[in-house]
């Protein structure tokens, strides 16, 4: 009788439970979306989006720390805030930024984000809160864990594609962006910093602009049309930001490679 190959049983976070997490979001979105139809029913506009968002946070929060349970409770990693995680992480979130508001102009908007601005009136902060919480929690804690457990790509393309709990197609692919590019440079520096400061920079940076330039940051690319107003400027920016990922992508790529890899358990059948 033939042995059956060993099967590998892994420890901790597993692809399985990576979409587990995943389904339990949908919940926590639905539960939001409830709370949403129901203050809408009481004509409360403002009230809704605010309700929404702080169930959703609250609801991020809990499955974070599940993932963490799964994870056996261990942290993201840290590696201190030195002057090349600093530059890394507030030059990518500059960039990944720029990048993704040309996904801005892709006509698959589910959303109407003028009347989610009207709702909101302004309140750009407490909108953004649960995305940066998913975030953390998509790069953190799932994809920390599943870095663990199997080879770059595999766990790479399990982050990305939880961003499909954002529903609307043009924030799945600006996620897609950010997750991705900021989930290789955490694994290729085990520097939780870059992920941090890469992700707060690009959601408030156009929360620090508004300061300064008059523009609505629900509107469609102010970048191209407010901001620069000119096509071939907005593209040249475009051009050298696009150059200048993929050269600190190559250089990141150079670093020593760091051990994520856990001793697995084999089970003979």
């Amino acid at each position: 009788m033939e042995d059956k190959a060993p099967i590998i049983k892994h420890e901790g976070m597993t692809i399985a439970k990576a979409w587990l997490l995943f389904l339990l979001l949908l919940v926590v979105y639905f539960v939001a979306g409830i709370v949403a139809g129901y203050m809408m029913a009481k004509e409360n506009k403002v009230d809704t989006t605010q309700n929404m968002a702080l169930v959703t946070l609250a609801g991020v929060i809990v499955i974070a720390a599940v993932g963490l349970f799964i994870n056996k409770w261990e942290l993201p990693r840290f590696k201190g805030l030195n002057s090349r995680n600093l530059l890394y992480g507030i030059t990518l979130g500059l960039i990944i930024r720029y990048i993704s508001s040309v996904v801005e102009e892709i006509p698959l908007g589910l959303i109407d984000m003028e009347l989610l601005h009207e709702f909101a009136q302004l309140d750009y902060l407490l909108i953004i809160l649960p995305s940066i919480g998913l975030i953390f929690l998509q790069i953190g804690i799932i994809g920390h864990g599943l870095f663990k457990n199997y080879s770059l790509g595999v766990a790479l393309s399990t982050t990305c594609l939880i961003s499909l709990i954002n529903f609307e197609p043009k924030t799945v692919l600006a996620m897609f962006i950010l997750i991705g590019v900021l989930s290789f440079f955490y694994y290729r520096t085990g520097s939780f910093e870059i992920v941090i400061l890469g992700t707060l920079v690009y959601f408030l940076i156009d929360l620090l602009l508004l300061q300064f330039i008059d523009f609505n940051v629900m509107a469609e690319n102010n970048y191209r049309y407010v901001i620069f107003g000119n096509d071939m400027v907005y593209f040249g920016v475009m051009l050298v930001c696009v150059l200048l990922l993929l050269f600190l992508i190559r250089q990141v790529g150079q670093l020593k490679p760091i051990q994520w890899k856990q001793k697995s358990e084999l089970i003979e059948y």
